[in-house]
């Protein structure tokens, strides 16, 4: 099954994509997916743990430490604000 990531707004941008699929692995956190994507986007975890990209898992916002499962759905997304 994998783990559907999603990126928004100017991530999708910096991405160059707006979702990708990537293998499940037993124990994996938020964390590992970023790592893995850092080679794409270096800059990624950086920004998460700055607070300047949030992350949610299965459209709740979740920690980088949240453990993840087969079939999830993890989104990066900077931070929204309106008024």
């Amino acid at each position: 099954m994998g783990i559907r990531v999603r990126f928004f707004s100017t991530l999708a941008e910096k991405m160059g994509t707006r979702e990708i699929f990537i293998e499940y692995k037993p124990g994996m956190t938020i964390r590992d997916i970023a790592e893995i994507l850092s080679t794409r986007f270096p800059q990624l975890i950086e920004l998460i743990e700055n607070g300047d990209i949030l992350t949610s898992k299965n459209h709740v916002y979740a920690s980088l430490d949240s453990k993840v499962n087969d079939g999830d759905e993890i989104a990066f997304m900077p931070p929204v604000s309106g008024g």
